[in-house]
């Protein structure tokens, strides 16, 4: 089995990445062409035996990558709405923006971002009568800076609603009350670190104590809702309902109703995608692989939303994804290895990401994701299950939450005891990130070394030059 038999979505998505910034500057038939000949150029030089079936699965995948990015162009150059409204909408979103809040409102005319003063913001499931205008999303300030308009599109946002009224019509009954209620038993019910634990992984919310602490450790991403938190639930459904006939559908129910829950971030829904693959596979007969399930999962969310490609969070996630998936079936390589090695490959897969946006990157991470990972796999589950009597408002049930708030301090005094040692950015990390990738794919697909190294060359020679263009 090779790349183009076992994972044919790689290299589209491969194509994907390395052209949409050049969306711009390219219309769409010559994006389209242009990502369609490097798919058509990689399996020629990934894939060794050629034959007639080969040809024509080469040409359905060259033909695929065309149509993806020739639509992805194309959606990146959709024009929006501007002008006065005069309609209904309800909040589907709520959170801080710099001094005020930002609330995400879906009308008949489409989805908008209103900026508002704290007193004049309204809960997510709150029906109101609108009036303002509309104006189109601001862009980055300064070169590399924070795109505003991209971060906006990435969440269906078409424009940024200027209100000049609004009238409170109530509450509806929506999964955006649920969350809002749910979001003020949590508040006002549990105590500091199980509180800010259970926001962040069940409604995606942000505490911004925690967020500190755990930036400096270097596992900031356990506060995201990601892989690690939709494959824990997954898991809990699954040991929940694999007796049932349709276990798979079950588990996908649970699975999606978790991720609209938390808010269906890019990470979370790029999970679900995976997920959903991997379990529809065996139940239609078909085994599925985990490399191309992550290419699949993203490249569907690039042709839903293209802006996704500039989200931190769907980087991250896709990254992180394909190097666990694809050490995880590498073949010829113990799993204590592959464990010892897991954590430092990710370091290095996201250090240029993580220190392009905040300037620097902990080094902690490189050891405390060594237990991270299982640790908050037992902590998270026992901590919502320690916070039901609670939330629930029985009797006594501000004791059970003594058990999760006392197991989070413990995790706090062990990674606090570790000196914080933090890297700053450096221009060689986004060519060895990209150079550590293509290894681990190299050794999962077993590509001879000759051709693993002519790839090696050319992505990060093509990377040299979009970091020197852009």
């Amino acid at each position: 089995m090779d790349l183009l038999a076992e994972a044919p979505a790689v290299p589209v998505l491969l194509s994907l990445c390395l052209f949409l910034p050049w969306s711009s500057r390219l219309p769409p038939p010559v994006m389209g062409a242009t990502a369609a000949l490097f798919t058509l150029g990689s399996l020629m030089v990934l894939s060794v035996k050629w034959d007639r079936r080969r040809y024509v699965m080469a040409a359905l995948v060259t033909t695929i990558s065309f149509v993806v990015a020739f639509y992805c162009s194309v959606r990146l150059d959709e024009n929006y709405l501007s002008g006065t409204i005069d309609t209904t909408g309800i909040v589907v979103a709520e959170r801080s923006w710099g001094t005020g809040r930002a609330m995400v409102i879906d009308t008949s005319e489409g989805r908008f971002v209103a900026k508002v003063p704290a007193i004049r913001s309204h809960l997510e499931g709150t029906e109101l009568d609108l009036s303002g205008e509309v104006v189109p999303l601001r862009g980055a300030r300064d070169k590399g800076g924070f795109d505003e308009r991209l971060y906006w599109l990435a969440r269906g946002v078409s424009g940024e609603l200027i209100v000049g009224k609004s009238i409170d019509r109530g509450r509806t009954f929506s999964l955006g009350s649920l969350r809002s209620n749910l979001r003020r038993r949590i508040l006002l019910r549990l105590p500091p670190l199980t509180r800010g634990y259970l926001l962040a992984s069940l409604l995606g919310g942000k505490d911004p104590d925690l967020e500190r602490s755990h930036r400096r450790w270097g596992t900031a991403h356990l506060l995201a809702v990601s892989g690690f938190h939709v494959g824990v639930v997954a898991a809990l459904a699954w040991v929940a309902f694999r007796r049932f006939r349709l276990a798979w559908l079950f588990v996908s129910a649970v699975v999606w109703l978790y991720v609209l829950l938390a808010g269906g971030a890019a990470s979370s829904v790029r999970a679900a995608l995976m997920i959903q693959l991997a379990t529809l596979g065996p139940a239609i007969g078909r085994p599925s692989s985990g490399v191309n399930s992550v290419a699949l999962a993203a490249i569907a969310l690039l042709a839903w939303r293209p802006w996704w490609f500039w989200d931190l969070g769907w980087r991250l996630s896709v990254s992180c994804a394909l190097v666990v998936t694809a050490m995880a079936s590498t073949k010829g390589v113990s799993t204590w290895k592959k464990a010892l090695a897991m954590s430092p490959l990710l370091w290095v897969v996201t250090a240029p990401m993580i220190a392009g946006a905040f300037g620097s990157v902990s080094a902690n991470g490189l050891i405390l994701n060594l237990v991270a990972l299982p640790v908050f796999g037992v902590l998270l589950p026992l901590a919502v299950f320690c916070s039901l009597p609670s939330l629930l408002g029985l009797p006594g049930g501000d004791i059970c939450t003594l058990i999760s708030e006392g197991a989070f301090k413990l995790w706090a005094l062990g990674a606090d005891s570790i000196p914080f040692v933090s890297v700053g950015w450096n221009p060689w990390f986004p060519a060895l990130a990209v150079g550590v990738v293509t290894i681990v794919m190299i050794l999962r697909f077993r590509i001879p070394v000759y051709r693993g190294g002519v790839l090696l060359l050319v992505l990060v020679s093509l990377e040299k030059l979009l970091m020197d263009f852009l």
